[in-house]
This record gives C-alpha cells, sequence and structure tokens, in this order.
C-alpha cells in the first residue's frame, strides 16, 4: 500500500501535553497486523509471505529533507499469532522477536535489502527507504537491537533516534516512559516511509491493525533561563525548520519560540541572501520592521506577511532581543526562491489609540508609497499566528478605512469599542490592503 504524506498537507497547530507537534496530520495510516516491513518492493520473504498480501504501508515522504524529525502517535493492537490482539503499540512486555529464520550475530538477519531488527513482538516498527528497491550487499547496515541491553540508548524509551538508510527501527506508540514524544530523524536520500509490525517469522497469519498519525516533530522548547534573560529561540516558516518550494506570493507564516521574558522584549524577522555573513541580515521590510506579537494562545510570537524580499536565495530567521542582554539569534530557515514578476503592495504601518479597555479604539494606516487603486480595511483576531483566523473589523463598515485629508499617504477609520473581554483576551489588528 502507498500513501502519500506531504509537508503541504499538514494543516492544524498543536501543542500536545506529551510533548510538542509542530504539525499533524489530517487522517491516520492504518497498518494492518499482516504487514511484513521486509517485503518492502519485493515479491517473497521467508517464512512464506507473499505480496501483495503482507506488504508493508509505504509512505512517500514528498517535499520532507534530511534531518526532518518525524513524531508519531500510534492506536491499536496486532498479535502475531493470530486470534484477538491484546498489546499495545508496545508490543509484547515479554517477548523480543528478531528475524529469528535468518538471525547471526553480526548482521541480525538481513532480508531483502533491510537490515535485521531486534524489537518486542507485536510493536509497530518502520524504515526509510530510498527511491530505488533495497539491495542487498556485502555490508549491510548493522541491526538495531532493543533489548535492555541492546545498543540503543535507553532501548524503545529513546528520545530521539537517527536512523540510517534501510535500517528498521521500532517505533511503539510514539511515546518513552516519560510519555514524551519521541523523535525519528529523517535520514539522506530517504523518499519512503516503511511500517509494518514486529513479527520473526510468517506475518500472514498475524491478527489486528494500528492506527498510526506522523507529523513534523518540533525540538523541545528551549529551557527559561533560571535568573531571567534570554533563552534559544526556536524560529519555524510554514511550520517547518526546513525550506519547501512553491512559496512565491503567498502569505509566509513565520514563528518563533521565546521561552525568557524579561523586560523589553522584542522578537523580529530577518532576511539575508548570504546567511554566513552576519552583516548581511537585515530586518524584514513589512513596515514594523519584522516586529513578531506574542500568541498568548499557543506561546509563541508570530507574524504573516506578503512583504518579503521578491528574489530567490533568501533565508530567514529571528532574533530575540532585550536591554542588557545579548541577542538570541534563532535557526536560519532556507534558502526560498521567491522571484515574482507579481507586485506586491508596499509595507503599511498601522497606529491605533485607545483610553483603555471599554473606550473607542482609533486606527491609522501608513503608507509610505501608495498606489493608485487600492483601498484598505482593518482585521482582527485573537490567533495571529492562524491566517484564516483573520476577519474583518466588526465596526458596521467591514474595517474599510479612508484617506486622512490631513496627512498625506495616511488613511482613518475602523473604529472599535471594546467590551468587558477586552481586559481578559487581547485583540489584535492588523492592515489588509487590497486592489480595488
Amino acid at each position: 500500500m502507498l500513501l502519500t504524506m506531504k509537508k503541504g498537507k499538514f494543516l492544524v497547530l498543536l501543542l500536545v501535553a506529551s510533548g510538542f507537534f509542530s504539525q499533524a496530520l489530517a487522517a491516520p495510516f492504518e497498518v494492518p497486523g499482516t504487514a511484513n516491513p521486509w517485503l518492502v518492493d519485493a515479491t517473497t520473504a521467508s517464512g512464506g509471505d507473499t505480496a501483495p498480501g503482507q506488504s508493508p504501508v509505504i509512505i512517500s515522504l514528498v517535499d520532507f529533507v534530511a534531518g526532518d524529525q518525524l513524531g508519531f502517535t500510534v492506536t491499536g493492537s496486532v498479535s502475531f499469532g493470530g486470534g484477538t490482539p491484546t498489546d499495545p503499540p508496545d508490543g509484547s512486555l515479554f517477548i523480543v522477536r528478531d528475524l529469528y529464520h535468518l538471525y547471526d550475530s553480526t548482521n541480525g538477519g538481513p532480508e531483502n535489502g533491510l537490515a535485521g531488527l531486534n524489537a518486542p513482538a507485536n510493536a509497530l516498527v518502520g524504515a526509510f527507504v530510498g527511491p530505488t528497491i533495497p539491495v542487498p550487499g556485502p555490508t549491510p547496515q548493522p541491526f538495531l537491537n532493543f533489548t535492555v541491553d541492546g545498543n540503543v540508548p535507553s532501548n524503545i524509551d529513546y528520545p530521539s533516534l537517527a536512523p540510517e538508510l534501510n535500517q528498521p527501527f521500532f517505533i511503539g506508540d510514539g511515546l518513552n516512559a516519560s510519555n514524551i514524544r519521541q523523535r525519528v530523524v529523517v535520514p539522506p536520500g530517504a523518499t519512503r516511509l516503511v511500517l509494518g509490525s514486529m513479527d520473526g517469522s510468517g506475518w500472514y497469519n498475524n491478527s489486528g491493525s494500528f492506527s498510526v498519525e506522523v507529523a513534523i516533530a518540533a525540538e523541545p522548547p528551549p529551557v527559561p533561563p533560571p535568573h531571567g534573560g534570554l533563552s534559544l529561540t526556536q524560529f519555524t516558516v510554514n511550520g517547518s525548520g526546513s525550506p519547501t518550494a512553491g512559496l512565491k506570493d503567498t502569505v509566509l507564516s513565520f514563528s518563533a519560540l521565546q521561552t525568557g521574558f524579561p523586560a523589553g522584549l522584542k522578537v523580529r524577522v530577518q532576511t539575508s541572501t548570504t546567511p554566513n555573513d552576519s552583516g548581511s541580515w537585515t530586518d524584514l521590510p513589512n513596515g514594523s520592521g519584522g516586529y513578531m506579537t506574542k500568541d498568548e494562545t499557543s506561546g509563541r510570537f508570530v507574524l504573516n506577511a506578503t512583504n518579503y524580499p521578491l528574489q530567490n536565495g533568501i533565508s530567514f530567521r529571528a532574533i530575540s532581543s532585550a536591554p542588557g542582554y545579548a541577542d538570541s539569534i534563532s535557526n536560519i530557515v532556507g534558502p526560498f526562491d521567491l522571484a515574482s514578476s507579481t507586485l506586491h503592495v508596499p509595507a503599511t504601518k498601522l497606529f491605533l489609540a485607545t483610553n483603555g479597555a471599554g473606550q473607542v479604539i482609533n486606527f491609522r494606516a501608513q503608507e509610505d508609497n501608495p498606489l493608485a487603486g487600492f483601498a484598505v480595511r482593518v482585521q482582527a483576531t485573537t490567533t495571529p499566528g492562524v491566517e484564516a483566523s483573520w476577519k474583518d473589523l466588526s465596526d458596521g463598515n467591514d474595517g474599510h478605512m479612508f484617506p486622512f485629508q490631513l496627512a498625506s499617504n495616511t488613511w482613518c477609520g475602523g473604529r472599535l469599542h471594546t467590551d468587558g473581554e477586552a481586559g481578559e483576551r487581547v485583540i489584535l489588528t492588523r492592515i489588509r490592503l487590497y486592489s480595488t
């Protein structure tokens, strides 16, 4: 069974209590207990298994790159002996399986180009493979041994794992004993993820199935500094720490995680075409110097923008700053190819004034290089990192603004009367420009 998993299909931003997920898939994959990982791209396997009856589930990793980290959420149960399965996705606590019909002390039973594996029976297991059929060689990848005295630190409770191509690994339920989301790193050359159950021989009589959700797993949040100041800054573009193609003329969603909160904290986005030159970085030209807003729902600093340099080879980063502390510079995400012949509306500055909760908020917008034939309106949201959540201001005029006659290149309007919730819930606003 071949399924496709694209970064572009990721839909929902999640913060899971047991660990951090960056973006989750809309629907789970079903992995039957009869799925034999060692039948990938093969017609037969020892023990009587044949394709397609015992073929594994194969997920095409479209748009993924080496270094991406995957997390898994798994439910269900399988049994290598048939009948009603009872073991959880972590498998049996008492039975460890290997490819015992091929096992040897050096290679752990390689078959059909995949290395062997020692893991709990009835557990969910996987392997990364490339675009071509795995070919058995004289030096196959070493098998991973997830037993207590095996060769994997923390065995099935590993916090992170970096398997090699064609090297099967234990997945289980996706959580370690501390209920922390485990992370598996995509190796160089991987184009497909193989999923199946753990047996030793003859998957054809297995029963049960797993329901598997796969997601990009974010790094653990940076540790807040014990005596104030700035933590490390983690940065993503469109929910990923890796660049993707086909984003020109689209809204880019920038997100940064900074767990320190010193007085005067600011987080902003910067761009460069020569990211290794520290002097080349400049603030995003979006009218606010790349300033990011704290999203109280997710705890992240966010910014959605179309005012980015319209050229290829653009990289982005976030920089956190506060008086009295050294800047915290994030990881770099890029390069992106954003060259376009489509004009973007120039950057616009938004100003507002109010006397507090329960009072009228007055909005003013300034456009330094106004284009002919465009209008301005105000939008609001309580979840600024979610682009679809922005709605036109409910002021009776859909947030539309009008030119201010006493100041050139300035628009006014979009008056909003706050209610009692204003002291409890931050209503964030922005300007939306559009051609008429």
